[in-house]
């Protein structure tokens, strides 16, 4: 199963190749070749896309064309006179400028970059999960960039929803791009480190974690899982997915199921962290 690897595992594996290369240049190479020393690689910086930083220019030529607007420059007076221009305090880090604003109801909405074509999962949304998949069948709402500026009016591409559901969605997209928010972050602040989300949750997924197998005495109260999970070959706790809600797919196993297991891990990662 393919999952991120720790950047401790990442690193062995880089100085065990290094060990390789060094052993083969040393013994076949030339006698006066001096192989450099090993020296941890550092970890990529975060960057700015560049239709990111397109659309921050536009976001600045706007407030400066606004600016002009607000205070032009008067016959006589001198061409560098400073103009005053709202900045942001504190720059926004690579990923979180916003590339949309979705409304509804007089109600904004601003969409970050990382965002943009984010997939959305029914299962992350609880008022609006059935009605999510309902619009996804009608490619209306599979992705953040299918979604219309406006909300209003969305449940008119489904038959037996309301003006209620639009209200909802808009809601509960509210948390979900909190949430969001809070993950990148976190994943910013601690590369290398994996975890297990969970709503607006989160738990650190350690090595001995990852080792604990899915059986009745470890995981008690959730057999239809994972019965489904041993077929699906998930033996242990690191072979699940990052987005936990996503078990919640499995037949007979509800996001009130999925939150028992979360809570069950969290149990078990302070054991772990006690000990």
């Amino acid at each position: 199963m393919i999952r991120r690897f720790r950047y401790s595992e990442a690193l062995l594996s880089w100085e065990a190749i290094y060990t390789i290369v060094k052993w083969y240049v040393e013994l076949y190479g030339p006698i006066d070749l001096i192989v450099p020393e090993y020296v941890d690689p550092s970890p990529k910086e975060e960057t700015y896309d560049i239709s990111e930083l397109e659309g921050r220019l536009k976001v600045l030529e706007e407030m400066l064309r606004q600016a002009l607007q607000k205070e032009p420059i008067e016959p006589g007076q001198q061409q560098s006179a400073v103009i005053a221009v709202n900045m942001p305090s504190v720059p926004e880090q690579p990923g979180f400028t916003t590339i949309r604003t979705l409304t509804y109801n007089e109600q904004t909405l601003d969409i970050p970059y990382f965002l943009r074509d984010a997939f959305l999962l029914p299962q992350r949304f609880d008022k609006s999960e059935t009605f999510l998949i309902r619009l996804g069948a009608e490619q209306q709402a599979r992705i953040m960039s299918e979604l219309p500026n406006d909300l209003e009016g969305l449940h008119k591409h489904v038959k037996r929803y309301t003006e209620k559901n639009d209200e909802n969605l808009f809601g509960e997209l509210k948390t979900y791009i909190e949430e969001e928010k809070v993950r990148r972050q976190l994943l910013m602040d601690r590369p290398g480190e994996l975890f297990f989300f969970f709503k607006a949750d989160y738990i650190v997924v350690t090595e001995e974690l990852a080792m604990i197998p899915f059986t009745v005495d470890e995981f008690t109260g959730s057999p239809s899982l994972l019965k489904q999970l041993k077929e699906d070959q998930i033996d242990t706790v690191g072979q699940l997915p990052n987005e936990l809600v996503i078990l919640a797919k499995y037949e007979n196993v509800g996001v009130g199921t999925v939150e028992k297991v979360f809570e069950q891990l969290k149990g078990k990662q302070r054991v772990e962290v006690h000990v």
